[in-house]
């Protein structure tokens, strides 16, 4: 069970049991089923809090008996006492041996862990991806995927079609409101055969639509044209359209504006021929109704227009980099522009001193300085100019901090011209809110054998806004200048990798997002890593891993692999053959997909062996 939060879960635990082999009599069934409730006991009441806080349940041996199937049957319960669908795990006990069990009663292979990676919960607006987590005991590669989608409309069946660990969902291709059921089979390629299986079923929630006027509050001149644009995004992915009606109205005796044109369903053109403050209002109706306002101040003194060009459809992330473009239109020379944050009420702010330059600013010189150039510009009196909002990111400067999480800012634009003033305010959620709150990164071992040592990183669940969730963890190392994700999962805390073997420490660190793309980054512990002995690595092994996995189209997965082997062996005699190798790995998948891009995969049998094996190296 997933939660909306990150609270603590308590469970529930039923047990059930069927004697291998059919029924045995009365005297051991009855000593069975007491031995069951016994255990089922000590599960939901002596072991609760240990559950609750590891997640993890336990069970020796010597609590179970041989010739019997079990099944588990667990509940989630969280904190308002909301519970999960059931979730049964069951195991058969014989010979001496526990093995796990498919619904169907059969076996799952020993050596082979196969989960589903991914939230339960998603939204129509997003990207939604989950992952097929398959371990083995000892290296296999004679596998791909199956994906299939209930009810999902044919025109996306393309989607599925992926043999790779991975399955993404565009955005746009889920419908708020509904519930969709996907499952991953682990194929053996050599005769088809359906080694594993899992489901994960996905809520796609509704939020709704959200619709805003940009420029929210303007100054502008009498009989200056302004465009007001409706940034409108239906969040549910319903292929219906909104009703918008328009209306321009002067506040203080409610009479309508001169010259409200159609530009389009989501812009209109705007010229007030009157001194005074008005309203540009849209309705729009779309489930319910909701109505946003454009505030334009009129002044005759005012010359210049401003057209804003990518006003932000959503909050932008804390403490990262953010630039805005604005248009200024019917500039004379002498003007200067310039951005600045606003100190009012709800609102945070911050110097601009801190930056040299600011926010953004232009100026239009003077004809006579830049004669040339601005020649053709000046030819009707008047010119346009783009200007930047932009806001550094954290570190970028000394003392900045960058934009704080959870917070809003109102930017104004000011320009002042040999005439009197223009000023253009556009207000938005000006950063994005960043995760409330998020855990530490543990990684062990801390130190290991390059391409050797499996290391496994860890961190607890984030909190935040429940209408955030859910959130994605991205684990990642940086090495030798290079930055690369080792594992990024939604709602999932825990991954595992190689590292590869560098001179320097790697750094370790891992980002979690919500579903709005507010994104903290954790720093982790540095690993060290040695180089491994000669011939510790089996490129055999790597090859082919680096082989299938492109041929399953797991292109990060294999590039990542190549990357951290190159880096590992860089230095060492074979990497000259693990250099060619890989690259005729690569010129043989683009010729494939340059071929037959459609083509279905078929797993090949073919192994490529390090040219090293063959020679007298």
């Amino acid at each position: 069970m997933q939660t909306e939060g990150g609270q603590k879960l308590s469970y529930r635990v039923r047990m059930f049991f069927e004697m291998l082999g059919g029924y045995r009599g009365q005297q051991l069934s009855l000593s069975l089923w007491r031995a069951i409730r016994t255990m089922e006991k000590k599960i939901n009441v002596k072991d609760k809090n240990r559950i609750s806080d590891k997640n993890q349940i336990n069970v020796n041996n010597t609590e179970l008996v041989q010739g019997v199937f079990y099944t588990f049957t667990i509940i989630g319960i969280d904190e308002n006492g909301k519970e999960s669908d059931a979730q049964n795990f069951t195991v058969a006990y014989s010979d001496g041996k526990i093995q796990r069990t498919n619904a169907d009663g059969s076996v799952i292979p020993d050596d082979i862990t196969f989960l589903m990676l991914g939230s339960e919960d998603a939204y129509a607006n997003m990207e939604y991806k989950v992952e097929a987590d398959v371990k083995f005991c000892t290296p296999r590669y004679d596998y791909y995927f199956k994906w299939e989608i209930l009810d999902l409309p044919k025109r996306y069946n393309n989607i599925i079609q992926i043999p790779g660990n991975t399955l993404r969902v565009p955005y746009g291709v889920f419908e708020g409101g509904r519930t969709y059921t996907i499952t991953s089979k682990l194929i053996q390629s050599n005769d088809s055969k359906v080694l594993l299986s899992d489901v994960i079923k996905v809520s796609v929630k509704k939020r709704g639509f959200s619709a805003n006027l940009i420029p929210e509050n303007i100054l502008i001149g009498i009989s200056r044209p302004l465009v007001v644009r409706l940034l409108f995004i239906d969040l549910d992915n319903s292929g219906l359209k909104p009703n918008i009606n328009w209306s321009c109205k002067e506040i203080s005796d409610g009479q309508d504006c001169d010259n409200l044109e159609e530009l389009s369903e989501y812009q209109r053109s705007v010229e007030i021929y009157n001194k005074g403050t008005y309203n540009v209002n849209a309705t729009v109706q779309f489930g319910t109704s909701v109505t946003t306002v454009s505030k334009v101040l009129v002044d005759p003194d005012v010359i210049a227009i401003p057209f804003f060009k990518n006003p932000p459809l959503q909050a932008i992330p804390a403490e990262e980099y953010f630039q805005m473009v604005t248009t200024l239109d019917g500039l004379i020379p002498n003007c200067f522009a310039y951005w600045t944050v606003l100190n009012e009420s709800g609102y945070e702010c911050f110097e601009t001193t801190l930056f040299p330059g600011g926010l953004g600013n232009l100026s239009v010189t003077d004809i006579d300085g830049n004669f040339l150039s601005e020649l053709v510009d000046f030819g009707n009196t008047t010119v346009s100019r783009d200007i930047s909002l932009i806001v550094p990111r954290k570190g970028a400067f000394p003392d900045w901090d960058g934009l704080k999480g959870n917070a809003k800012y109102k930017f104004r634009l000011i320009t002042t011209c040999p005439a009197p003033i223009f000023e253009g305010e556009s207000q938005s959620d000006g950063t994005r809110k960043n995760v409330t709150s998020y855990a530490d990164i543990t990684v062990t071992p801390t130190s290991g054998v390059g391409m050797k040592t499996i290391f496994k990183f860890s961190t607890g669940v984030a909190l935040d806004d429940s209408f955030d969730h859910p959130l994605k963890y991205n684990f990642q190392i940086e090495f030798d200048g290079i930055r690369i994700s080792i594992g990024e999962f939604y709602e999932n805390m825990v991954t595992t990798s190689l590292l590869p073997f560098s001179e320097n420490n790697i750094t370790t660190l891992y980002e979690v997002c919500d579903s709005r793309e507010a994104c903290s980054t954790v720093k982790g512990p540095m690993i060290a890593t040695t180089k491994p002995l000669e011939k510790g690595i089996n490129l055999v092994d790597v090859i082919k891993n680096i082989k299938t996995s492109m041929s399953r189209m797991e292109y990060d997965r294999a590039f990542d692999l190549a990357l951290m082997t190159g880096y590992t062996l860089k230095s060492d005699e074979s990497f000259n053959d693990f250099k060619e190798n890989f690259t005729k790995i690569v010129r043989s998948e683009i010729n494939r997909l340059l071929e037959n891009p459609t083509m279905p995969y078929v797993p090949s049998s073919e192994t490529i062996l390090p040219n090293s094996s063959t020679n007298n190296k």
